[in-house]
């Protein structure tokens, strides 16, 4: 079945399709807009696997900013340790 878009709309809509053609590299919008159908579903699972590494990275960096902080405050208590032990072998 061969199906064509007729173009009436509001200047928005009019916009977005020419958009559409650009993007497509069509100059007709029948084209265009076929080629955009055809190509949507794959476009949204990009989009939705790259917001799910998006927030795979934002788990990650927040653990290793914990772990960083775990690590300064064994830092800072061993220096303290440290210090107590150098402290008492000296009186």
């Amino acid at each position: 079945m061969i199906t064509k878009f007729t173009a009436r709309g509001s200047e928005a809509d009019m916009m977005a399709l020419e958009r559409i053609r650009e993007l497509t590299g069509e100059k007709t919008a029948n084209k265009a807009l076929w080629i955009a159908v055809r190509r949507y579903p794959a476009l949204v699972d990009e989009r939705n696997r790259a917001q799910m590494d998006r927030l795979e990275v934002s788990r990650r960096m927040d653990h290793l900013a914990r772990t960083v902080a775990r690590a300064a405050r064994a830092q800072r208590e061993l220096e303290e340790l440290a210090g107590q032990i150098c402290g008492e072998n000296q009186g």
